[in-house]
């Protein structure tokens, strides 16, 4: 198994607000993702991340809108020459909270990786 853990910040100065201000926005979000390799060219993985996305044109106390998306999914690798490896996968980005209602989508992976060294 293998586990990657990942945070980031968006902070965007100057951004439109309701009326004709503008103000700095924040977001962030934090990831984590556990991958298993029951084959040298197959992974199975399930990624969590957390999103708070700041509105600005929502009224004062109810600024940030905040979401959890649990994402299974599968990827495999083709190598087509030693140096070169085409990945593709699919997963199932399901948003969990806030519930009201439970978002389910489909997502298409395609990485072309070549080996640069």
């Amino acid at each position: 198994f293998v586990l990657h853990v990942n945070a980031g910040l968006t902070v965007t100065p100057a951004a439109a607000r309701a009326g004709d201000g503008r103000e700095t926005a924040l977001d962030a979000n934090a990831g984590l993702a556990l991958v298993w390799q029951p084959l040298p060219w197959f992974n199975v993985l399930v990624e969590t991340v957390y999103l708070m996305t700041e509105d600005l044109a929502a009224p004062s106390g109810d600024r940030f809108e905040h979401a959890v998306i649990v994402t299974p999914g599968v990827r495999f690798a083709i190598d087509a020459t030693p140096s070169f490896q085409i990945v593709p996968g699919v997963s199932v980005p399901v948003t969990v909270w806030p519930d009201d209602p439970v978002e389910v989508a489909v997502l298409g992976y395609l990485s072309l990786e070549h080996g640069v060294w």
